[in-house]
């Protein structure tokens, strides 16, 4: 599937989820519903600022839209190239296939020459590190607890007295 009938099929997928006709979304931006047109057929883009309104109205971050597939977009079923194995009911999976969504999007916003919508796409991967960094701060707090519970298991089990 080329990128422009990705962003055409996840398009109309986020239009038609927010229960918007062509129409409809076309006023609320303030376009000719010829446009929405164009954009769902994979014949053009809208600019950057105006995927980010489009963004805004369905609701749907801008890198959803070039995602592999509309359903699932934020999570994949794709092994992760790194070789971790992060659950899919995980918060850190679904943070990681974000992150890698947006870079898709940035990759593809770059080829066609849009540099402008790096900085739209920067703040979703600061976004995505951020709450990368916390879950794995929270991730460490808790292996220090398990490591504590179980060297005080242990020294019970062995006839230590729990607290001194």
């Amino acid at each position: 599937m080329t990128k422009k009938s990705t962003f055409a099929r996840n398009f109309r997928y986020f239009r038609e989820k927010a229960q918007l006709g062509q129409e409809a979304l076309a006023q609320k931006i303030g376009v000719n519903v010829r446009t929405i047109s164009v954009y769902e057929t994979g014949k053009g883009y809208p600019k950057v600022d105006l995927l980010i309104k489009i963004s805004s109205i369905l609701g749907v971050p801008v890198e959803h839209f070039f995602a592999d597939s509309p359903e699932n977009a934020g999570r994949t079923n794709k092994p992760s190239t790194t070789g971790l194995s992060l659950s899919e009911d995980s918060d850190a999976y679904e943070t990681v296939q974000r992150y890698r969504n947006a870079i898709k999007a940035c990759k593809h916003l770059i080829e066609n020459g849009n540099a402008e919508a790096g900085q739209s796409l920067i703040n979703s991967f600061s976004s995505a590190v951020d709450e990368l960094e916390t879950i794995y701060m929270r991730n460490k707090e808790i292996e220090a607890k398990l490591r504590y519970a179980t060297e005080l298991i242990s020294s019970i089990a062995n006839g230590g007295k729990p607290f001194k």
